[in-house]
């Protein structure tokens, strides 16, 4: 019987490669709600991949580098990926009731970005506040942050993804209530996809709130000196021994890898079967298969329907291929 563990390895790898297909073409169409939505979830996918085949049945500290990076990733992601789908539900709302003609294109360009890495990384810097070892390692699920539990967990770690999955929901309701009908088929998807991922997102937040306060081990803060004592000290544990913690803790670091697997299949449902899409894979195939050919973005209805939000950041993977698509 194929293990779980294995199931999930085939599933994120397939939802990496999902949405990493349809990055050129909407950094060709500059959405930088898109773009960051499709960079945040495949490296979350990449990263439970990597996770869950190096430490498939065993609790080795091979990679402790590579663990301090994952357990970042895993910290700043939720709320990287709110962030990204919060830029398309506020542009939406600022599209159907006209108030973005009051805004300079470039304007707009520079609150999106910057809220979204200020709030990403703010979180990584305060995270550290209740981190109490360097990371820990679970068997089948990888490297994890060690983070401890106390009452400042809640307005450090869960109140920023709290404010901006309220914001989401605040944008997408608006959106909803002006009427689809003002919508083209793009921005159709894209309201779609907003309040289909404020359910999906609502989900594991409640649960991470209501296992929290309720799992009986939240305690005051005890002090910067106590929570600091054993930074540098890094916890393993068998499978046998994180899953006896109990059916909630199991759920509860279940749903934390798998939820984004989910966001990949959903987007991918959304978007990939368009007709910018459909070209952006016959590109990917003329590449793997050594025949070059251009993607002409500006002639697919989707691409010059789409929201132009800015140039995003591009991670490392399949830089090569990305640079050859975008060009001119």
């Amino acid at each position: 019987m194929v293990s779980t563990n294995l199931v999930f390895s085939g599933f994120s790898f397939i939802g990496f490669i999902l949405v990493i297909v349809l990055l050129p073409l909407h950094i060709k169409a500059r959405n930088i709600g898109k773009c960051s939505f499709i960079i945040w979830t495949s490296l979350l996918c990449f990263n439970g991949f990597i996770n869950s085949i190096i430490w498939n049945d065993n609790v080795t500290n091979w990679a402790p580098v590579w663990c301090d990076i994952s357990s970042r990733l895993i910290i700043a992601g939720p709320v990287g990926v709110n962030s990204a789908y919060l830029c398309i539900a506020r542009r939406l709302y600022l599209v159907i009731s006209v108030v973005m003609h009051d805004q300079s294109e470039s304007r707009v360009r520079r609150n999106f970005r910057s809220s979204n890495q200020f709030t990403n990384f703010n979180l990584v810097i305060l995270s550290y506040i209740v981190q109490f070892e360097r990371f820990r390692i679970l068997e089948t699920i990888g490297c994890l942050p060690a983070l401890e539990k106390t009452q400042l967990l809640f307005p450090v770690l869960i109140g920023p993804l709290a404010v901006v999955t309220v914001a989401i929901a605040v944008y997408a309701s608006e959106s909803h209530l002006k009427g689809w009908a003002q919508l083209n088929e793009h921005f159709v998807r894209l309201l779609a996809l907003v309040l289909v991922m404020v359910v999906c997102s609502v989900t594991p937040g409640v649960w991470t709130i209501v296992f929290s306060a309720t799992d009986g081990t939240m305690t005051p803060w005890p002090g910067w000196d106590y929570v600091h004592a054993n930074i540098s000290q890094i916890s393993q544990h068998t499978t046998h021994g994180w899953q006896t913690l109990g059916p909630g803790y199991v759920v509860h670091v279940e749903l934390q890898r798998w939820v984004f697997v989910v966001y990949a299949i959903i987007f991918f449902a959304l978007f990939g079967f368009t007709t910018g899409a459909k070209k952006s894979y016959s590109l990917l195939f003329n590449f793997m298969a050594g025949r070059p050919r251009e993607l002409e973005v500006s002639g697919a209805p989707e691409a010059r329907s789409e929201l132009r939000l800015g140039v995003c950041h591009i991670p490392a993977p399949l830089i090569i291929f990305i640079i050859f698509s975008i060009q001119e």
